[in-house]
């Protein structure tokens, strides 16, 4: 990966960790304590060509940090080690007709919002079920699957709308 490209990413990094911990934690819906999560875009955005070592790594040391950030008992790192392995049986489930351009983030810019949309609800949903899943371990079933699909709907939304305004400029 070329320097520039390094060096874009670790904005997004800081940028989403930042607003991740000062904005997105400090909102909390309700007395269940849902929390949207929008740090899950930092993984969804990584390019298509990196090696799934690479994004183990990548997503457990992201994971990690966040964790650090918030206190929390390396849930985030777990969670975002699991998704940034499906994340490679994910792309390859859903890759479009003509396959997955070169050099091209994964982006409703290069493969539609449809497309996007898809991937995006998958990653997220199943970061939230293994988040929930971890944190709730010991409370009830219940808990999880009503914790997992509130914070679902709320992170989803938020990282849709992160996204389109991120690239804003290029619809």
């Amino acid at each position: 990966m070329e320097l520039r490209l390094a060096w874009k990413y670790f904005l997004y990094f800081i940028t989403l960790l930042l607003l991740q911990v000062l904005v997105f934690d400090n909102m909390v819906v309700s007395k269940y304590l849902f929390y949207p999560n929008v740090f899950v875009l930092f993984i969804l955005l990584l390019p298509f060509e990196l090696d799934l070592n690479i994004m183990l790594i990548v997503g457990f040391i992201s994971g990690l940090i966040y964790d650090i950030f918030i206190h929390s008992l390396a849930f985030n790192a777990i969670s975002f080690t699991v998704i940034a392995y499906l994340r490679y049986y994910i792309l390859k489930l859903i890759i479009p007709r003509e396959g997955y351009i070169a050099n091209t983030l994964p982006s409703y810019i290069y493969y539609g919002f449809n497309w996007f949309f898809l991937y995006s609800l998958i990653i997220v949903f199943v970061y939230e079920l293994i988040f929930n899943f971890l944190v709730y371990f010991k409370v009830s079933f219940n808990r999880i699957l009503l914790n997992s699909i509130v914070d679902f709907l709320l992170s989803f939304f938020f990282v849709m709308v992160l996204h389109l305004t991120f690239y804003k400029n290029k619809l």
